[in-house]
C-alpha cells in the first residue's frame, strides 16, 4: 500500500495523527474514501470525526479497521486504540490512566534498544565487565570477521598482548558472545544491550568517543566523517529531529545487520538539548 507514513508516536490525538497522515499524502486520490471504508462507516460520518472542536469519536471497532488498513504494528495498534479510548473516556480517573499509558507508549517507542529491537541483558556482573572497557565490544565484533577469528590475529589487529587478548576473549565466552570452534573464536550472534537509564550507558558512550576522538587526529582518517553542530530550532522541530534521527537509527542498524562482515565500523550520534 503506497501511503507515506507518519510517526503516530508524535501524536496525543488521534484526530491530529488522522488529519497529518491525509494530509502528507494529499496527493493520494481516494485515501479519505478508504480510511472510512476501513472504519466500515460514511465518508461524511468520517468527515464528521475529523471536523475541528467536534465531539463524534471513532469507535474502537473502527479505531481496529483503520489500524489494520495502514498496517499499523502491534505496538503502534494499541497506541491508537490507547489515544481514541481517551477521547471517549468520560472520567478524570480513566483519562488519568490512560494518559499515563500513552506517556510511557511515548517513552517506549523512543527508546533505541525498542527501535533496533535488541533484547536486554538480566545478568549485571556481565554488562559491568562488558562495558568496562571499549575493547570487549570490539572483539566481540572482530569475531564476527573471518579474517579475526584466531588470538593472534585479534592481538595484532588491537596491538594488545596475546594473553591479555586471550583473557577478553574468554570473558566473551562466558558471556556467550562469542564461541570456541576448532581452534577460533566465533561470533555467536548475541549482543549485550542496556535501558538507557542504566549508569553503564555512559561507560559505553565515553569508551567510543574517546576512540572517535582519538580518529580525529589521525592524518589518515580521510574516510571517517566527524561533525559537531549547534543549532537554534523551535521545540515542535527538535521533536521532528529526533524522529528523523531515530529513524535513520533504524534504518542504519537494518543495513548493518544486512550487511556483510569485512569492517569493524564505529557510530557514535548524539543529540541532546542543551
Amino acid at each position: 500500500m503506497d501511503i507515506k507514513s507518519v510517526n503516530i508516536f508524535d501524536f496525543v490525538d488521534y484526530k491530529r495523527f488522522l488529519a497529518s497522515l491525509i494530509g502528507v499524502n494529499g496527493r493520494r486520490r481516494g485515501l479519505y474514501k478508504e480510511l472510512a471504508m476501513a472504519a466500515n462507516c460514511q465518508p461524511s460520518y468520517l468527515s464528521q470525526v475529523m471536523r475541528k472542536g467536534s465531539k463524534i469519536q471513532l469507535t474502537p471497532d473502527q479505531t481496529l479497521g483503520i489500524a489494520q488498513m495502514l498496517l499499523l504494528s502491534p505496538k503502534e495498534r494499541d497506541y491508537f486504540l490507547y489515544l481514541v479510548d481517551y477521547e471517549r473516556a468520560s472520567s478524570k480517573e480513566l483519562k488519568g490512566l490512560l494518559s499515563e499509558k500513552i506517556k510511557s507508549m511515548q517513552k517506549s517507542s523512543l527508546d533505541i534498544g525498542n527501535i533496533l529491537d535488541r533484547p536486554k541483558s538480566e545478568n549485571q556482573e556481565s554488562l559491568v565487565k562488558f562495558y568496562s572497557s571499549w575493547l570487549f565490544s570490539y572483539i566481540h565484533i572482530l569475531t564476527s570477521i573471518p579474517e579475526f577469528q584466531s588470538t593472534e590475529s585479534i592481538s595484532q589487529k588491537i596491538n594488545l598482548p596475546g594473553e591479555a587478548t586471550l583473557n577478553i576473549l574468554s570473558e566473551l565466552e562466558n558471556m556467550g558472545l562469542v564461541k570456541r570452534e576448532k581452534g577460533l573464536w566465533l561470533h555467536s550472534g548475541r549482543h549485550l544491550h542496556v535501558d538507557a537509564e542504566s549508569t553503564l550507558v555512559g561507560n559505553h558512550h565515553n569508551n567510543w568517543r574517546q576512540q572517535a576522538m582519538l580518529d580525529t587526529q589521525l592524518k589518515n582518517s580521510i574516510e571517517s566523517v566527524h561533525f559537531s553542530g549547534v543549532y537554534s530550532v523551535s521545540k515542535s522541530d527538535f521533536s521532528k529531529i529526533k524522529t528523523l534521527v531515530l529513524e535513520s537509527l533504524k534504518n542504519l542498524n537494518a543495513l548493518a545487520i544486512s550487511s556483510g562482515t569485512e569492517e569493524v565500523v564505529v557510530f557514535c550520534c548524539d543529540l541532546f538539548k542543551k
